[in-house]
């Protein structure tokens, strides 16, 4: 298990962010999990709720910034097993 750092959280609202979990696959994977399972229960049709958004932005502003792309690339692969096509996201 991994040891955290004294700022470092691991958990957004009760999701868990998996930091203390070593390997970097993984714990991006897991997280690519648990943001597929909120965009999925926040659909509306074919659009997100907008309270759903938020609290999607807010858990992968959680993540940190060098393993940000692989979750993302994570939550669209999850999701793209599930039918689900998620467009218009932006990785700054």
């Amino acid at each position: 298990m991994q040891k955290l750092e004294s700022n470092q959280v691991n958990e957004y609202r009760g999701y868990a962010l998996f930091n203390d979990v070593e390997d970097s696959y993984l714990r991006n994977r897991n997280r690519g999990v648990v943001l597929a399972n909120m965009t999925e229960s926040g659909m509306n049709g074919t659009s997100l709720r907008h309270a759903s958004t938020a609290d999607i932005i807010g858990y992968f502003s959680s993540v940190p910034d060098e393993e940000k792309r692989a979750t993302l690339e994570s939550m669209t692969e999850i999701l793209a097993e599930r039918n689900i096509v998620v467009t218009g996201v932006v990785l700054n």
